[in-house]
């Protein structure tokens, strides 16, 4: 896999009042890779979607564990490769929520996964030596090569 042409990257404190420095962050890297405002929005939704699944369900909102951002700008692509050592999530159980249902509950939540693959090309998920790895990728053209 070539490597990026630029990457850089952020640690925060898992908590909600450091999403908006990651969104800042994140907002400023995909200007400079070149995305349009209407994609970088997208790009900003999608992982302050994932930090906030990372905060709730990995960290159970222990704000004591810490978030590491990493942003690697390819010639055709951006990558947001998100870190935590919280708990691990089951993709295997995951089941996207049904709209309609959510909707006639009032339940509020429960849409940040498929938010993210909506907005995003890409999402992939591992988890490797106690480490889970979420990587959120945009092309630079409508769709994946």
């Amino acid at each position: 896999m070539p490597k990026p042409r630029d990457r850089s990257e952020l640690t925060v404190p898992s908590r909600t009042e450091a999403l908006a420095r990651v969104r800042e962050f994140v907002r400023a890297q995909a200007l400079r890779s070149g995305f349009s405002e209407d994609q970088v929005d997208q790009i900003v939704i999608a992982v302050d979607e994932a930090c906030t699944n990372i905060i709730k369900h990995a960290y159970g909102g222990d704000a004591s564990q810490r978030i590491r951002i990493r942003v690697e700008a390819h010639s055709d692509r951006l990558e947001i490769v998100l870190l935590d050592r919280g708990k691990m999530f089951d993709e295997a159980a995951y089941q996207e929520p049904d709209l309609a249902a959510l909707i006639r509950t009032g339940h509020r939540g429960g849409l940040g996964l498929m938010l993210m693959r909506r907005l995003m090309d890409a999402v992939r998920y591992e988890h490797r030596n106690g480490t889970n790895m979420v990587r959120l990728i945009k092309y630079h053209r409508c769709t994946p090569p």
